[in-house]
């Protein structure tokens, strides 16, 4: 789809100032037979950057796509989800806030290398847009062009990963272009070796459950943003980040307007009052009877 962003942003109708530079970082085995991990990273070129897109072109002759990761993704929105189309990978999302700076992953690429080892890749149709209030567009370059990745591989075997995902706070927020201004919730984290596969989200009014028990909530898979059943926010929301070799992350949100019979500190005060009342009766009924 052209120009998604368009439905989440209004641009301004200022000229390219600067430009933003997509890297391509590659680890693995550039050989017939062999695997590669090709990630995009984005450097905002000393700039603000909370929008980009654009479809990255790559040989099919030469690799065939077997995987698209986005679970470690700067962009928290997307507008088009990477997906491999027939002008090649296409991406277009957003980042409310904005980021500024260098080395932080868009997207991942696991390809079977079928011949060669020098590949070569193309970006189309690419733009970022600066966080400055008005949308205001820059280039989107690619550097570099042309992948010579070392015979020896460098990917993550999923089945040696032990590290849980990174820690994350889930946010809430309303908005009336989202989900027709029901609550929903924010999420994302990163995993430094096999990489995020999905999100699971739960919700659970009461108490919040010990760690020990939250394979008793009835999880749904879900991706940011999500909008909560729970309209009146009066629930525990958790969200679960799940990686690649099934190590699972857990983050607790508590509830926005907590009923008072699930406010512990209510509770407390009604057993002090309990308490209170209990002395002031047995001094009473010993006094009666001195």
């Amino acid at each position: 789809m052209r120009l998604a962003l368009t439905i989440l942003l209004t641009l301004g109708i200022a000229s390219p100032a600067a430009a933003a530079e997509l890297q391509l970082q590659a680890q693995g085995a550039a050989q017939a037979g062999g695997q590669i991990v090709l990630t995009a990273l984005l450097d905002s070129g000393g700039e603000s950057i909370n929008a980009i897109e654009g479809t990255l072109q790559y040989p099919h002759d030469l690799v065939k796509l077997r995987e698209i990761r986005d679970g470690n993704s700067l962009v928290n929105f997307w507008a088009e989800r990477p997906h491999d189309g027939a002008d090649g990978i296409r991406f277009a999302g957003v980042t409310p806030g904005g980021y500024a700076g260098s080395g932080r992953e868009v997207f991942s690429l696991v390809f079977d290398v079928q011949k060669g080892e020098k590949i070569r890749y193309t970006l189309r149709d690419a733009r970022a847009l600066i966080n400055d209030g008005q949308g205001t567009p820059v280039s989107l370059t690619l550097s570099p062009t042309v992948i010579l990745v070392p015979t020896v591989s460098g990917a993550i075997d999923p089945t040696h990963d032990v590290t849980l995902p990174e820690p994350f706070t889930p946010v809430r927020g309303s908005d009336p272009a989202l989900f027709s201004g029901a609550p929903f919730i924010a999420f994302v984290t990163q995993d430094k070796q096999s990489g995020v596969d999905h999100y699971e989200v739960a919700e659970q009014k009461g108490f919040m459950m010990p760690s020990v028990l939250y394979h008793q909530l009835t999880w749904e898979h879900a991706e940011s943003p999500f909008a909560l059943r729970d309209a009146n926010e009066d629930a525990y929301v958790y969200v679960k980040a799940v990686d690649r070799a099934g190590n699972e992350r857990v983050a607790v949100l508590s509830p926005r307007n907590l009923p008072l019979r699930y406010n512990p500190p209510f509770i407390l005060a009604i057993l002090l009052l309990m308490l209170g009342v209990w002395v002031i009766y047995r001094r009473r009924v010993h006094q009666l009877y001195e």
